[in-house]
């Protein structure tokens, strides 16, 4: 009678396990769903607007250099450039 009672406990311990395994399963498979479905709406998005996604920005490296500022893009650097010209690219 113990031998059953003790496999009975043991399945019982295995099946829980498993039920948190697929638990964790299903939530990771949602979880990448929910991340490529917003990955695709931002490329679709950047695709039809792609002046409102720009990469580009202006550091701030001191006031020495008047009204010229540096723009990082990630293609390219441009230099000495007027300081609203980053807004338009």
């Amino acid at each position: 009678m113990r031998l059953v009672w003790a496999l009975d406990s043991a399945y019982t311990t295995l099946d829980a396990e498993l039920a948190r395994v697929r638990s964790l399963r299903n939530i990771l498979w949602t979880a990448t769903f929910l991340v490529l479905l917003g990955v695709a709406g931002l490329a679709v998005y950047g695709w039809f607007f792609p002046q409102s996604l720009s990469q580009c920005f202006a550091p701030k490296l001191g006031s020495g250099s008047g009204n010229l500022s540096d723009i990082v893009c990630p293609s390219q650097d441009f230099r000495g450039l007027p300081a609203d010209t980053w807004r338009r690219r």
